[in-house]
């Protein structure tokens, strides 16, 4: 049973760095996108494709970004109120926090649904 969790463990550290290397990857190719069309554009030319590249990076970037970040709990407006309230409410807030960002996720999870 051990080495079962040893094996998960290790699988889900490679997960989260390759989820952080696929957002590095999506930032770079969203920004040279936007770059050049931004560089096109100026010419007096288009190419449609890369609103499109652009548009689909931004997605992933958000969400892979906003999962890296709930994994390794390193969300910056979280983290920010939390480190203002006193230690003995720390524990109560983490966990409205993640009672509060499930509740979201489910709903949007259910919008997206509908909305498909």
């Amino acid at each position: 049973m051990k080495i079962r969790s040893i094996y998960f463990d290790k699988l889900n550290e490679m997960l989260t760095k390759l989820c952080e290397y696929i957002v590095v990857v999506v930032f770079i190719v969203m920004g040279s996108a936007i770059l050049i069309q931004i560089v096109l554009r100026t010419m007096g030319q288009s190419l449609i494709a890369m609103e499109d590249i652009a548009l689909f990076g931004f997605f992933w970037l958000v969400f892979l970004g906003a999962a890296v970040a709930f994994k390794t709990g390193i969300h910056v407006k979280v983290e920010f109120f939390v480190n203002w309230m006193p230690a003995r409410v720390r524990p109560i807030i983490i966990k409205a926090a993640n009672i509060i960002v499930i509740v979201f996720l489910m709903l949007f999870i259910w919008s997206g649904v509908l909305f498909t």
